[in-house]
């Protein structure tokens, strides 16, 4: 059964400053995959931790002149990222729908 897509970025962007925003920072998403969302994760660019939230369609912010979004999130958390599997996620470079 599908429970929709998650969106996996990488910033170097302060993962608690996000968190407390509720925010992921700005992003290029493609418009087909925003109904499907359900999940977001920020990965810090050390890659060694990761933020975890439920997308929230109603707090998403929309910038016209570069067509970038700022999604919102709910019920996130940051926690320490598995390297082995966060190496093999980054290979495979991982997008896919979970199940």
């Amino acid at each position: 059964m599908n429970q929709g897509t998650t969106i996996r970025v990488r910033t170097r962007d302060n993962l608690l400053e996000l968190l407390k925003t509720g925010r992921s920072g700005w992003w290029i998403v493609a418009e087909y995959r925003e109904s499907s969302l359900r999940f977001v994760e920020v990965y810090s660019w050390d890659g060694e931790l990761v933020l975890r939230g439920e997308y929230e369609p109603s707090q998403v912010e929309r910038r016209n002149y570069d067509v970038r979004i700022n999604l919102g999130f709910k019920n996130a958390k940051i926690e320490l990222v598995n390297t082995n599997s966060h190496a093999l996620l980054l290979y495979l470079g991982d997008t896919s729908v979970i199940n």
